[in-house]
């Protein structure tokens, strides 16, 4: 019987919430050149020095405020994840996990799809909405590893999935545990990118992100003067694209709303992003600016209708 596998890749995130793991997490990002495009003599020696040190001080802190018992609330839910879509498929079927920073590896995982046999591959990133710099170069580096040995003797993969009627779906479930009528506005905030790289490699990532909010306002009936877009989570110098999630909830105190519920359709499980910079930096914002509740909406991956997407990209 010819076994086959479906790969689940995310980000990834510390082993711990403290200085010592998450300096380690982050020299593995900062060493990704397709990652963080660090000038040839520059990269090793900020690297090492200024850039890691400082932000595993700063970045620690931030993990210890959202780690829960069971561990990373990030890895946790792409393992979860996994375990639901295995419970729906045929006993030919396997479902694996892998991190491109941190644990499981691809490396790791891989050499596990060796032993259990596998010659079928399916790469799913777990990225609704196309962009070279992390699906593309995610996909690049797990291909290259899976080419290592001649034991695949198929892979495949899935691009994106941010229009798909089953993503929409488990975004508007997610919306469901909230009154969603009862709030002013609704923020779509999207993770984002140098303005560069949509003239680039990225030309549809903003246009895709407004369409997968036009659908799910249009599921949830939510005029199109209750919600707007935003983009959240710059990490590096440059234009990138706006208005910036900061920004956005500024304007909304400033113009006297007081109640906003935020989707972070980007991120598929809870992640420092969600949790922190939109949770709590973002809510402490809006707040300064005159506005009193942000509501932070769960992220697809508890909706059975995300599973049921991942069933049908697959097949």
């Amino acid at each position: 019987m010819t076994k086959k596998a479906i790969l689940l890749i995310n980000f990834g995130s510390p082993q711990e919430p403290t200085k010592a793991s998450v300096s380690q997490y982050l020299k593995e990002v900062f060493s990704d050149k397709e990652m963080i495009p660090f000038p040839r003599f520059l990269g090793p020696l900020l690297v090492p020095t200024l850039l890691v040190p400082y932000e595993s001080r700063k970045l620690a802190g931030r993990y210890k405020k959202i780690w829960t018992s069971a561990g990373s609330p990030f890895l946790v839910s792409c393992e979860e994840i996994g375990k639901k879509l295995a419970e729906r498929l045929s006993p030919d079927w396997h479902v694996f996990v892998a991190m491109r920073y941190g644990k499981p590896s691809f490396q790791e995982v891989i050499s596990k799809m060796q032993k259990a046999k596998i010659s079928q591959v399916t790469v799913v990133p777990l990225f609704p909405q196309w962009t070279d710099v992390v699906t593309g170069s995610f996909l690049r580096a797990v291909f290259a590893e899976l080419s290592k040995t001649d034991r695949f003797e198929k892979i495949s993969c899935v691009t994106q999935f941010h229009s798909h009627p089953d993503f929409i779906a488990s975004l508007a479930d997610s919306a469901k545990a909230l009154p969603i009528t009862s709030y002013d506005h609704i923020l779509f905030c999207y993770h984002g990118i140098p303005e560069r790289l949509t003239r680039t490699s990225c030309p549809k990532y903003v246009s895709d992100c407004h369409e997968t909010a036009e659908l799910v306002a249009d599921q949830l009936r939510i005029p199109h003067s209750k919600y707007s877009i935003a983009f959240g989570s710059k990490s590096g110098p440059g234009r990138w694209t706006g208005p910036s999630s900061f920004d956005a909830v500024a304007k909304l105190g400033a113009c006297g709303l007081k109640k906003i519920a935020v989707f972070c359709p980007s991120h598929i499980v809870p992640s420092l992003e969600t949790l922190y910079e939109v949770g709590v930096e973002l809510k402490r914002h809006f707040q300064k600016h005159g506005g009193e509740v942000l509501d932070l909406i769960a992220p697809p991956c508890n909706s059975s209708s995300f599973i049921t997407l991942l069933e049908k990209v697959t097949r």
